[in-house]
């Protein structure tokens, strides 16, 4: 279903595109803009697809700033999923010592905290003291 909407959303919009070429080949439009004492003249066309790349390096650069932070928060998580699931088999294996230690730095974890893990892993590393 998924792949039939997206199909339907580029002829859709490929049609569009044709709809709105038509028309400013009948009339391209003119533009002028006056800055400082300078004009400058272009088509609309021109305008509008000057301004749609702009919009795609902002989105680029936008993209380029945001990637290293996710990518951290992405290790994060894992490392501290990695954690927990230590835990949980040094848990269901007997080592009570490694288990106490791993549930406890998974628990502290803020990234398990959010998920709701975190009780799972203060119930079981309370048990692998105990034990």
């Amino acid at each position: 279903m998924k792949l039939f909407r997206n199909l339907l959303f580029w002829i859709v919009l490929a049609l569009l595109g044709a709809l709105v070429a038509q028309v400013l080949v009948q009339d391209p439009g003119y533009v002028l803009v006056r800055f400082r004492g300078m004009d400058y003249t272009t088509t609309l066309a021109v305008v509008v697809l000057v301004g749609a790349g702009v919009l795609v390096a902002l989105w680029l650069l936008w993209k380029l700033v945001t990637v290293p932070v996710l990518g951290l928060r992405r290790r994060r998580r894992k490392a501290a999923r990695a954690r927990l699931y230590e835990g949980l088999e040094a848990y269901e294996l007997g080592h009570w010592d490694r288990a106490a230690e791993r549930l406890d730095e998974a628990a502290r974890s803020p990234v398990v905290a959010d998920d709701g893990s975190a009780r799972l892993a203060h119930l079981a590393g309370a048990r692998a003291a105990m034990a």
